[in-house]
């Protein structure tokens, strides 16, 4: 039991979800005549303020960009039917892209729309931030380290103690 003491340790320290919370998710939604899409890491950490770029169907240059709003909300109202393409960035690592397909029935009175493929990227976790506010990812590994450390410290040195009182006896 003593020699898996710390590696479960490690093991629960490594499925939190926060810890792993690195990918962007998307929600789209229709509220005639335009689509929504909300960009975040979690249900509590939106994606505020982050480059947004939406492409029309079969376009190469954008038909509209923006930012994302603090609740990571961004809206457009599309002019044709096709595949959209909304392409999220938040400029520290994270980019995320989403495919919205609009029918024609979209146009009749906000019918339906379908949402495509999500896909997510992250090109420099060591220059991304935490999910969960502005706290540089630095300081977040240090804080990591220090609190695995410390209970490693703690265990080591419990156990030290408990073999000089038996020394002592």
């Amino acid at each position: 039991m003593k020699k898996t003491f710390i590696p479960v340790l490690l093991l629960l320290f490594c499925i939190n979800p926060e810890v792993v919370a690195h990918a962007i998710n998307f929600e789209t939604g229709i509220h005639a005549p335009a689509v929504t899409v909300k960009a975040f890491f979690t249900r509590t950490a939106p994606l505020a303020g982050a480059s947004v770029v939406v492409y029309a169907p079969g376009q190469d240059q954008p038909y509209q960009d923006g930012r994302t709003d603090r609740e990571g909300y961004f809206a457009f109202v599309p002019g044709t039917t096709g595949n959209w393409t909304i392409t999220v960035d938040d400029e520290r690592g994270h980019r995320g892209r989403v495919v919205v397909s609009i029918d024609p029935g979209f146009f009749d009175e906000g019918g339906p729309v379908h949402s495509g493929e999500e896909e997510t990227e992250v090109s420099d976790p060591a220059e991304v931030g935490p999910s969960t506010g502005n706290v540089p990812v630095g300081y977040s590994a240090i804080t990591g380290l220090a609190v695995i450390f410390g209970i490693t410290g703690i265990f080591y040195g419990y156990k030290s103690r408990q073999e000089l009182n038996k020394k002592n006896r």
